[in-house]
C-alpha cells in the first residue's frame, strides 16, 4: 500500500484553474518539496523561504531562490538542527520543448558539520494542462531523473511529481522519488499551499525528505515564503 499510494495521489492531480506560481523546494530551486520542476522563478524575482520539518530532530530549512535570467535561476539553503549544513543548487531551463514537456537540467551541492559533502544531478521536464486552449494552467506534472552522492551512498533516481492548481489561490501537490541502488527508501511528499495577499505564500504537508535523501518516517512540516 505504501508504494501503490505515491501513484494513486501523483497522477489524481490533473483537474482545476489557476496559475502556476513558482515555490522554493527544500534543496533551493523552484519544485515541489524534494524534486524540481522545469520552471523557473523568473529573471530578477527573489523569493526567500523557511519551513520547520518536525522530524525526530527538528530542523529549520531556510532557502533563497534568484532568476538569473528567464531561464536560469541559482539557490542557497541553510539547514538547522542538531546540525547545520549549507546547499547551493542552479538549474537551467533549456530551449523548446520534449513531446510537450519543458525540460531543465542543474545540480546541487551540501556540506555540513555532521555530514560527507554530498552532490546531486537532475534533469526535469515540466507539463502544463488546461481545461481547454485559452485557459490558464490548471495542473501541471513533471517526469525526471537524478543522480544523488551523499554519505557514502548513491544512486539514479527516477521521481514524478504533479501539481494541482485550485481556485482560491491554492493548490495541492504530491511527489515520488524511487528507492534504487544505496537507497532503500523512497520519497513521498504531499503538500498544500496558499497565496496571500503581499507576496506571501504558506504550506503544509507531510514528506521524508531530508537534504538530498531521506529519513525513514514521514512527519509534518510547514512553512511561509515571500517573493520580491
Amino acid at each position: 500500500m505504501r508504494r501503490i499510494l505515491p501513484f494513486v495521489l501523483a497522477f489524481g492531480m490533473l483537474v482545476a484553474t489557476q496559475a502556476v506560481h513558482a515555490y522554493p523546494n527544500l534543496n533551493a530551486t523552484t519544485g515541489i518539496v524534494a524534486v524540481p520542476t522545469a520552471n523557473i522563478v523568473g529573471q530578477g524575482a527573489f523569493i526567500g523561504a523557511a519551513d520547520v520539518l518536525f522530524f525526530d530532530d527538528t530542523l529549520v530549512n531556510a532557502r533563497v531562490v534568484y532568476g538569473l535570467s528567464a531561464s536560469s535561476e541559482l539557490g542557497a539553503s541553510l539547514i538547522l538542527g542538531d546540525d547545520t549544513a549549507f546547499g547551493a543548487t542552479g538549474k537551467f531551463q533549456l530551449p523548446g520543448d520534449i513531446a510537450g514537456f519543458t525540460p531543465a537540467i542543474g545540480g546541487s551541492i551540501i556540506t555540513g558539520s555532521d555530514i560527507d559533502d554530498g552532490f546531486q544531478v537532475f534533469i526535469a521536464g515540466t507539463r502544463a494542462l488546461a481545461v481547454d486552449a485559452d485557459a490558464v494552467p490548471s495542473a501541471q506534472w513533471t517526469l525526471g531523473a537524478n543522480f544523488t552522492d551523499i554519505e557514502d551512498r548513491s544512486a539514479f533516481r527516477p521521481f514524478i511529481g504533479a501539481e494541482l492548481f485550485l481556485g482560491g489561490n491554492t493548490s495541492v501537490a504530491s511527489e515520488f522519488v524511487l528507492e534504487t541502488g544505496d537507497f532503500d527508501d523512497s520519497i513521498f511528499s504531499l503538500v498544500v499551499r496558499h497565496d496571500f495577499p503581499g507576496n506571501w505564500s504558506g504550506e503544509i504537508g507531510i514528506t521524508n525528505a531530508a537534504g538530498l535523501a531521506q529519513v525513514e518516517d514521514h512527519e509534518f512540516f510547514a512553512g511561509v515564503s515571500f517573493g520580491l
